[in-house]
């Protein structure tokens, strides 16, 4: 038997473990143990409240995370695109600068004419969009396309049309007779 003086704990030679207070009276082990126990669970109980909170906050950040789209770099696309690009001018640029003329692999002349002038139908692969370009703008020319849509030439170039569509581009003969139209083959 072992015994650590008054009001401390002994162990009986049953194992039981117990304590006298200073009158000498046996307390009710589950008092005496209870107190010491319950305080340091609580601790515990605390730690692992926090502990838990803290992973429940970091899971709901990676699944927050996990949901969010993917970020789309400003200006990564063109600006326009196939029937978007109806009417609009072929230098149009999005934000980093590029354009129909020279954005992904640049503009692709598909068939070039001359006939007093010289007219070119060109493709961007980048807008999905078809135009002519003209060496100098002294007669008329258009880009048409299959579903009858036309843009008349502004200057050196027309405005765009939409490349999901086959394209020819429709020029005056020198003649000066504006009724006389010659169209190329559609691309």
């Amino acid at each position: 038997m072992l015994r650590a003086g008054r009001g401390r704990y002994w162990c009986t030679p049953g194992g039981r473990a117990s304590s006298y207070d200073a009158a000498g009276a046996e307390p009710d082990i589950q008092t005496t143990l209870k107190e010491p126990i319950i305080s340091s669970l609580s601790t515990l109980s605390a730690r692992r409240k926090v502990i838990a909170v803290a992973i429940a906050i970091l899971s709901l950040s990676a699944v927050t995370a996990a949901a969010r789209p993917a970020r789309v770099p400003i200006g990564g696309g063109p600006p326009c695109y196939g029937p978007t690009c109806v009417g609009r001018d072929p230098n149009i640029t999005d934000p980093l600068g590029f354009s129909c003329v020279n954005g992904g692999s640049g503009a692709t002349d598909l068939v070039t004419v001359t006939w007093g002038n010289t007219y070119t139908l060109r493709w961007s692969d980048f807008c999905h969009a078809n135009w002519v370009r003209a060496v100098d703008n002294n007669t008329d020319y258009y880009v048409e396309t299959y579903d009858g849509h036309k843009e008349w030439g502004r200057g050196y170039y027309t405005f765009m049309v939409n490349g999901n569509e086959l394209a020819r581009l429709c020029y005056t003969a020198i003649d000066g007779n504006p009724s006389h139209y010659y169209c190329t083959g559609w691309y």
